[in-house]
């Protein structure tokens, strides 16, 4: 079985808990980064991640994060999911580049069928 590892990005701990359980029962790792500017630091520590989400408000900006992920071949075709509460931000994360947008709060009603469309190769861009 395919082995696949998420890196969640984002400052608040109860976000990063919550994520990282629904992914779990999708059977997927993660890996919870909740300060931002190590990712800004050290981007090659991520590196064989299968998608990431982002979250856009931090000490950090999401959209200068999702720039720094772009820019580097390592990342290339790997989904990049705004993650945010920030919903009104959805047009400016589509045209920025991202693959996908999530609003918190999450629906764990929702998020399967979301995370199988991403996994393959679809977008979702979905508000609560």
């Amino acid at each position: 079985m395919l082995s696949l590892e998420a890196l969640i990005i984002d400052d608040n701990t109860d976000n990063l808990t919550v994520l990282s359980q629904l992914l779990q029962i999708e059977g997927i790792r993660s890996i919870r980064e909740p300060r931002a500017g190590n990712v800004a630091n050290d981007l090659g520590r991520f590196v064989g991640v299968s998608l990431i989400f982002l979250d856009l408000e931090m000490a950090t900006d999401g959209f200068a994060l999702l720039q720094l992920f772009k820019s580097d071949r390592r990342y290339d075709g790997i989904p990049i999911i705004a993650y945010t509460v920030h919903t009104h931000l959805l047009a400016d994360a589509k045209a920025a580049g991202f693959d996908g947008f999530i609003g918190k709060p999450v629906s764990a009603e929702e998020f399967p069928d979301q995370i199988a469309t991403i996994l393959r190769g679809g977008h979702v861009w979905w508000t609560p």
